[in-house]
This record gives C-alpha cells, sequence and structure tokens, in this order.
C-alpha cells in the first residue's frame, strides 16, 4: 500500500469518517457509504463528520455534519467480533448536513459483486490507517460466502480477501474499473481483519460485499 495525497476525482470521493476514525465513499451529492460498525446512533450520530480527501487535519472540501444514517440493523456494533452473516451487512449511508458530491467532490456508484470475479486481481482499496489515506491496487477478492438476514428479506455476501489493510481501512471502499466508464463502482465495504490467515472467508481479511441490499440501499 502506498500514501498519496490527490483531490482529483475519483480519489476526492473518499474520505475520513470521525470520531470513529474510519473510511468512507461518497455515493451521492449528500451520502457517504462506510462500515456500520463505523456509526454512532442516536444522539451522538450529530458528533459524526465526514471530511472528503481529509490528509494531516488538511480539509480542502470542508468537513460535513452527519444528521441521519440509513442501514438495515443488522451487526452489533457493541461487539468487536461480528459473525460472517454480519459482516455481509456491515454498511450503511451517512447523510450529510449538505451538498458536496454535486459541487465538490464527485460522487462514485455501486455494482453488485459476481463470485466468477473471484481471484482476479483488479481492484483498488483506499483507507485511512492514521491521518494520510493509503492506496492498495490490484487487489483480489480470494472468497465468497453469501448470506440473508432479516427472515431472509435481505440478501449480501462475506468477501474475504488479502489486500493490506488495517483498523482505520474499515468502511473504506473496494472498487474497480468497466471499459468506457469513468465512474468507478464499489463492489464492497471493508469490515474486519483477519484473526488467523487462511484461504477462506474466516480466515482472511472480510469485507461486506455489494449484494442486492446493497444496491437497493443505494438506490432508496
Amino acid at each position: 500500500r502506498e500514501e498519496f495525497e490527490d483531490t482529483a476525482y475519483p480519489w476526492s470521493t473518499v474520505g475520513r469518517v470521525n470520531p470513529t476514525k474510519c473510511t468512507g465513499t461518497m455515493i451521492g451529492p449528500k451520502h457517504v457509504l462506510t462500515a456500520a460498525h463505523c456509526c454512532l446512533f442516536g444522539q451522538e450520530t450529530s458528533e459524526m463528520t465526514f471530511t472528503p480527501s481529509y490528509y494531516d487535519l488538511r480539509a480542502p472540501f470542508g468537513i460535513a455534519t452527519v444528521q441521519h444514517i440509513v442501514h438495515y440493523n443488522v451487526v452489533n456494533s457493541n461487539t468487536k467480533d461480528f459473525t460472517e452473516n454480519e459482516v455481509a451487512f456491515d454498511y450503511a449511508i451517512l447523510i450529510l448536513d449538505h451538498d458536496i458530491g454535486r459541487t465538490l467532490t464527485g460522487y462514485v456508484s455501486v455494482k453488485e459483486y459476481d463470485e466468477k470475479w473471484n481471484g482476479q486481481a483488479f481492484w483498488t482499496n483506499i483507507g485511512y490507517p492514521n491521518s494520510r489515506p493509503v492506496i492498495t491496487e490490484d487487489g483480489a477478492i480470494t472468497s465468497s460466502e453469501y448470506y440473508t438476514a432479516k427472515k431472509g428479506q435481505l440478501s449480501g455476501s462475506t468477501l474475504g480477501h488479502f489486500i493490506d489493510i488495517t483498523g482505520g481501512h474499515s468502511g473504506g471502499p473496494i472498487w474497480g474499473k468497466w471499459p468506457n466508464n469513468p465512474i468507478p463502482k464499489i463492489i464492497a465495504i471493508q469490515s474486519t481483519e483477519a484473526h488467523t490467515a487462511a484461504y477462506n472467508t474466516q480466515g482472511d481479511n472480510q469485507a461486506a460485499g455489494a449484494g442486492k441490499s446493497m444496491v437497493n440501499l443505494v438506490k432508496y
């Protein structure tokens, strides 16, 4: 992974989620996709902020306050040990207090993950292990497991990978680009780190794969 400082699109869409020290990505005019376990709910939601292109305390596009959070309430954010079913739904959308996506940063989109992409090394991950963003390119998803929640009403996937990540990467995008389309598409949101390395979704880093439920939440 490599540190970088770039406020051009699409890097401008990724930023720091505070005070939980996570990563998020603009997916709409004032909509940020991040990990559900990075969120503060209830009265604490107003304490959350998003700073796109955050770098060493610099905020080239300003700081936006979170007004509301949209999520499926599957993840138990009070524990650090998520089940694989929880990982599959570890994502949320932060609604900001003003439009920065249309006027300043731009935004990206989401694409449902297809298991035929397993083993293909063409994904990019961005995250904030500290006050500077880092990027890892040509990453691969090594495994995928599908899950349901809410009595089958929700569907998602837990994706395993060995991309070089750490705690601050939580909520960061794993995205790719498709021919003749300049807009990156997020196929997963980083969730948890591996405890014991192994080539399955229980022994590698885990991300919440973009399933139908994530795509529908973004459309909502």
